[in-house]
Formats: C-alpha cells, sequence, structure tokens
C-alpha cells in the first residue's frame, strides 16, 4: 500500500487493488474477495500480429509469463514479467507532493523481430464512499459524466451533486508517452468495453484491433480505458506512463491533468516519493523490519487471512451478533484487530501495535484496535495505569475510545460471550505470550498463481446434436432472440453463439416468505424472508456480467470436460432455449450428444428452491457425468461483510450441507441447506478449493 497520507493505492501481487481519498471515498471499485478478486487499475498488453493478449500482472487476464516478480518497496511497487518475448517493467507510486498516482509501463523487445503492441488501461470508476457504492451500485454509477481532453490525452470524470449539501468530486485518468504512433483511443462504457455476458479476463473490445466506441457522457456504467499504440524494434525499449488523479474542483483536475501529461512530472513524482519514504524512516518510531509487519498486518485488514484469526471453535461457538459490540463502544462496523496480554513484560507488544495502527492509519485504513488486559496479577493495577499512559499519550491521545481508535478493557468489563465475539470477529487475534508483531505475523503465501490454465480441458463443440429449431411463427411478437409461447403463459428466448439478450432477462419467482431471481445467462440470487437484509446467495446488481452466485456444473468422468445447462458462466457456441413461465424458469441445451433439460422452481408455501434436471443421452455409448451444484453464501446483505462470520457444514445422516450466520443482526442463526435426490459423493464448504486462487 502507497499513500501520502490523503492519496491511497492498494496493489497485491496479482494487480488487484483500488485506489481512495482519505480512507472512505472509493475512487476506484473495491470488493474484498481473497480467492477470485478482479477489480482494480489493471493495464493490458495486445500484439496486433499475433493477436495475443495478456497484462502487466497476472490479472485480469491470468496468462501463465515466462517469468515473474513482484516488488515491493516503501516508495513503489514493481511487476517484473517477460511474456512472448516482450520485457513488461511496471512501476507504481503515489505522488507525495499531488493526489496522484503513476503507473508507468516500460515495454523492451527481446525478440529478433518489429513487434506492434497496443498498451490499454482500465480501471471502474466508483467516486463514492464504500458502502454506498456496495449497497446501491447501479444507483451510485448513474451521477458519474465523463469527457476527453484531447489535448492532454486525458479522461477527466466528475460526480454530479445529488443535493445542494454535497459537492462534485473529480477524477482524472491521463496516458503520456514520448513519441506518438496513433492517436489515443478511449472508451468510458463497461458495457461496450467488456460486452454483455463476459467479465474483464476476456473484454469484448480487446478481441479484435477494432477501434473503440469512445462513448462519452453520462454513461450507466463508467469505466476509464485508455489505449496507446507503440512499434518496437529489437531490442528497443518505449515508455508509456498512466496516471490518475483526484480533486475537488475543476480548475484542481485540470491543473493535475496539464502537469501529469508532461513526463518531467512523473519522474518527480518517483524522486519525491523515495525521498518523502526514506525521511519518514528516519524520523518516525519503527524500522524497516517493523514497517514489513504493518504492511503484513495491514494486507489482512484488506483480505481475510484465517491464520490471523481467532480459533475457528469462537467462531462456531458465538451467538452474540453485531450488536454484542455495543455495550463496550465498539460499532463492529470497522475492522478489529484484538490484542490479549496477560504480563507486564508484554508491553513491548502494545507499543508494537499502536505504531502499527499508527502507520496504517496515516495510509488512509482505518480499523479500531482492541486490547484487552488479562493480568491477574497483585499489580494489576500498575500494569493497566501504564497502559493507559501508553495510549493516551503521544498521536493516539485523540482516539481513545473513538471510532477507528484504540480501546482498552479489563478482564472484569467483558463478559466470556464478548470475548468470544471479538475473537470470532476480529480480522487480526494478537497474544501477548507469542512474542512481536512480525512474529504472529508470518502467515504462508498461497498466492502463487496455481497452473490451471494449462490443466484445464474444456468442452468441445459438438454440433452433431442441435436443438431441433422452433420456426418464428410459433412465437407472439417474436424480436429476433424470442416471443411469447403457450398462449402468452410463457416468455422463450433462442440463444446461440455465445449471444445474450441486450439486458438481463430476469424473472422472479416468490411466495411470500421466500423467493429468487433468474436471468436467461442463469444469473441471479436466492432470498429468505426478506431480499434485501438476508440473501441466501449474493446480489451483484450488475447488468453486464450477470455473475452468477449460484452455477450448475455438469462434468464427463472419461473426457474430463465440463459445461453448464445454462448460457453462463461458461461461454458456449452451444444453442440454448430459454423459458420464463409462471413459478419455473427451464434451460434446454444440448452438448456432446446429452441433452440437459434444467427447470428451476419454488415451492408454493415453504421456503425451499429447486434445480430439477433431466438427462438424455442421445449417442450409442455409455456416458458417466457428475454434476455439481455450487453456491456462494450470502447469509446477510453483501457476501463481503458475511462471509467472515458463517458456519458451514455437512451432516451425514440427512446427507445435507448447511450454512448458518449467528452475526446477522435481524436474521441471526437461520439455517440455510442443500440436498439431493441421489447419493452425494463428495462436498466441500471452501470456496478457495472449489475455484482455485485466481479462479472464477
Amino acid at each position: 500500500m502507497l499513500s501520502n497520507g490523503h492519496y491511497t493505492i492498494m496493489v497485491d501481487n496479482a494487480g488487484n487493488g483500488f485506489s481512495a481519498f482519505d480512507g472512505e471515498l472509493m475512487l476506484t471499485r473495491w470488493r474484498e474477495d481473497t480467492t477470485a478478486g478482479q477489480l482494480g487499475t489493471y493495464i493490458f498488453v495486445r500484439d496486433l500480429d499475433a493477436g495475443k493478449l495478456w497484462s502487466v500482472a497476472y490479472q485480469p487476464t491470468r496468462v501463465e509469463p515466462d517469468s515473474y516478480e513482484v516488488l515491493f518497496n516503501p516508495d513503489k511497487i514493481e511487476f517484473i514479467r517477460r511474456d512472448f518475448g516482450i520485457l513488461l517493467h511496471t512501476t507504481i507510486t503515489v505522488s507525495p507532493e499531488d493526489n496522484v498516482e503513476v503507473r508507468q509501463v516500460t515495454l523492451t523487445n527481446l525478440s529478433s523481430r518489429k513487434r506492434n503492441l497496443e498498451v490499454i488501461s482500465y480501471a471502474e470508476v466508483a467516486l463514492a464512499f464504500a458502502r454506498a457504492d456496495i449497497a446501491h451500485p447501479a444507483f451510485s454509477k448513474m451521477f458519474i459524466e465523463s469527457e476527453f481532453d484531447s489535448e492532454c490525452e486525458a479522461l477527466l470524470f466528475t460526480r454530479r451533486p445529488r443535493s445542494e449539501h454535497e459537492e462534485r468530486l473529480y477524477l482524472m485518468h491521463l496516458v503520456a508517452l514520448k513519441k506518438c504512433w496513433a492517436p489515443t483511443m478511449y472508451e468510458t462504457s463497461r458495457l461496450a468495453f467488456l460486452g454483455r455476458g463476459n467479465t474483464i479476463a476476456t473484454p469484448e473490445a480487446l478481441e479484435s484491433p477494432k477501434a473503440l466506441n469512445g462513448q462519452l457522457g453520462a454513461v450507466l456504467d463508467p469505466v476509464a480505458v485508455l489505449r496507446a499504440r507503440i512499434e518496437l524494434e529489437e531490442s528497443q525499449s518505449e515508455c508509456v506512463v498512466f496516471s490518475t488523479g483526484f480533486a475537488k474542483t475543476r480548475e484542481g483536475i485540470k491543473n493535475l491533468t496539464q502537469r501529469y501529461h508532461d513526463l518531467h512530472s512523473v519522474t518527480r513524482a518517483f524522486e519525491m516519493a523515495w525521498s518523502h519514504n526514506n525521511i519518514e524512516l528516519r524520523r518516525e518510531e519503527y524500522s524497516v523490519h517493523q514497517m514489513r509487519a504493518f504492511q503484513r498486518l495491514l494486507t489482512a485488514l484488506i483480505y481475510s487471512i484465517d491464520s490471523l484469526r481467532g480459533k475457528r471453535e469462537a467462531l462456531g461457538a458465538n451467538r452474540l451478533t453485531q450488536s454484542g459490540f455495543w455495550r463496550f463502544g465498539v460499532s463492529g462496523d470497522l475492522p478489529i484487530v484484538f490484542l490479549r496480554v496477560n504480563d507486564p513484560t508484554q508491553i513491548a507488544l502494545v507499543r508494537e501495535a499502536l505504531l502499527a495502527h499508527q502507520y496504517i492509519r496515516m495510509r488512509g485504513i482505518v480499523f479500531d484496535l482492541v486490547i484487552l488486559n488479562e493480568y491477574p496479577g497483585g499489580y494489576f493495577q500498575n500494569f493497566q495505569e501504564e497502559l493507559e499512559f501508553l495510549v493516551s499519550s503521544g498521536y493516539h491521545g485523540g482516539m481513545l475510545n473513538q471510532k477507528g481508535g484504540v480501546y482498552l478493557r479489563t478482564q472484569i468489563q467483558l463478559s466470556a460471550e464478548e470475548v468470544m465475539l471479538l475473537e470470532a470477529q476480529a480480522r487480526v487475534v494478537l497474544e501477548g505470550e507469542r512474542g512481536s508483531l512480525s512474529a504472529q505475523l508470518k502467515f504462508l503465501d498461497k498466492s502463487i498463481p496455481p497452473n490451471y490454465h494449462q490443466r484445464r480441458i474444456t468442452v468441445r463443440q459438438d454440433s452433431r446434436f442441435p436443438l431441433t429449431a422452433q420456426p418464428p411463427s410459433d412465437y407472439e411478437f417474436f424480436n429476433g432472440l424470442g416471443g411469447f409461447v403457450e398462449q402468452g403463459r410463457s416468455y422463450q428466448l433462442e440463444l446461440s453463439n455465445r449471444r445474450l439478450s441486450p439486458a438481463p432477462w430476469c424473472n422472479v419467482i416468490a411466495n411470500p416468505n421466500f423467493g429468487f431471481l433468474i436471468s436467461e445467462s442463469g444469473g441471479g440470487y436466492t432470498w429468505a424472508d426478506n431480499s434485501r437484509e438476508n440473501r441466501l446467495t449474493p446480489w451483484r446488481n450488475d447488468p453486464v456480467t450477470d455473475a452468477p452466485g449460484e452455477v450448475l456444473y455438469l462434468r464427463d468422468t472419461d473426457q474430463s470436460s465440463y459445461w453448464c445447462p445454462t448460457p453462463r458462466p461458461i461461454a458456449s457456441d452451444r444453442q440454448f432455449r430459454v423459458k420464463h413461465s409462471f413459478g419455473y424458469s427451464q434451460f434446454l441445451t444440448s452438448e456432446s450428444g446429452v441433452e440437459s433439460n434444467l427447470t428451476i422452481s419454488g415451492a408454493v408455501a415453504e421456503k425451499v428452491k429447486w434445480w430439477h434436471l433431466l438427462l438424455t443421452n442421445h449417442t450409442e455409448r455409455e456416458r458417466r457425468l457428475e454434476a455439481y451444484l455450487y453456491l456462494d453464501w450470502t447469509l446477510g446483505i453483501n457476501r463481503e461483510e458475511s462471509v467472515r462470520s458463517l458456519n458451514s457444514n455437512f451432516d451425514k445422516q440427512t446427507n445435507l450441507l448447511y450454512a448458518v450466520n449467528y452475526y446477522n443482526n435481524e436474521f441471526a442463526g437461520r439455517v440455510a441447506f442443500l440436498g439431493a435426490n441421489l447419493p452425494i459423493q463428495s462436498y466441500t464448504c471452501s470456496r478457495a478449493e472449489f475455484l482455485g486462487r485466481h479462479g472464477d
């Protein structure tokens, strides 16, 4: 994480991350996702002659590099990778003087031929507070407007105020090169760049070297995309710089745009960042070794790391909801670091934790540090007074018992249930007897991307068993994709060649206490009792990708190939017939001679949803198939907030997999379950195990 005290960027070793201002104002969109994680400011590289596409970091394309190295320095972050005869060296920093981040990409041609390349940036523009953007993403996006400054080759974004009490916010994103080979192209519509039903890993606009649409204005889903072209002779290097900046006035953002279009300002930003960080290290009370520990703690506050949390038994045994924090002053809205000390000799760890709190707050990340004094000795009061003096003096003097500050409590002030709640919900649990901060924050780095792209065998398209086409005359009001059938009781769509409807075509099926939404791609979500407060699976409100939280997979065990009976999430050239009716939705398709007929419906009165799958083998050989039902449990409002509170297990007697969230204020203890009419062969409650790191 890099910061100048106001402007903060977080970048992980795969290239995911976010940009923020003063901690809470998200300049680019962010959702916590330790497993998949595909949000950040990304830079693509495309070989125009060979048609190859990859990215300067591992995400979002996930192309396996010939070599890959990431360097995290106090003043900058570096990505060095080699692919297809091109060496990419990307350096990222934040200017100490301006609210600007700089991403400099140096491309070197290691091959023996001339290379024609394109470098394309991508970031989802938020300009909103994190909670507001998560709660109503589609609504939040509606207030963003964009324009293009052709003189400085920059995109300018502004958030329109919704009332006279709000102020306008401005964001700029520009590209700068020493030499211009072609005019800079741009795009601000996420739908136009990604394409309906696609993800950032496979954007439609980069499938061919066609021109970007260049949409501007009040697009419904804004992104910042700039495309620059370069030519590299053998052994030649060229530099492309992308800068992103924030201001609260139009004059301020125009000044930043003009300043960072000049490459001398870019050089100065890197030099000043190096100088500023050296001065900070000399001035502050921590060492380089401690700073690395602080950065590991910061990582655990952004990404949930199981090994640093409390004992798993505490999460399973805790029965208090978020309101359990309120009696002793903690809101529970912010990440928590829970420090337990029981001996005066552990005062050094307290001092180190306070330094870490100061260091991380100065970089825009706010969290609650809860210190519990469990010392039972005769000098208890002296130890408590020493802790109080340590907390109240210096930087933390005004943060005692304040939100985002430090909470010092004794063992007699908290009940056993409240201590268990802290241990269950804290992002990091530290214990005085386990040594220094760096000793306790050693966690195994499991983030090396797996080589799963070379392992996966996707299904081969077999056109010998197509669906029988239904003539347009069978439809009422046929529009090229579908129309009404069964005398208006159903609406049926014919989808093929990876084509979806222009926007999600949804069916809402519900009884008074339970329901679900299903789109023509297979996306949607399920709820119980309240469609917002108690979502069983995630509702992402994203009409572009329509990413599903519930997926049914089919796998041929003999061929090791797999597919879905729905048009997504696996894009396919197959033909699909989708029918939305009262009380159910139906998906019909055929793959390699296996016809699947999936009907998704719900009970009239009970809180039950059914996936009824009928498979028919049209080939002349025996087929051995497996069916996998995958669900992203939410059991709350947003998966990002509830996932750390979920308990899941498998009951072998009833053959049911179930999940429960005891931390949900309104619906604590409600149980969601999955079962099947056939014996369960295997199961997992780990999303990371099923998808794999950086999987989707």
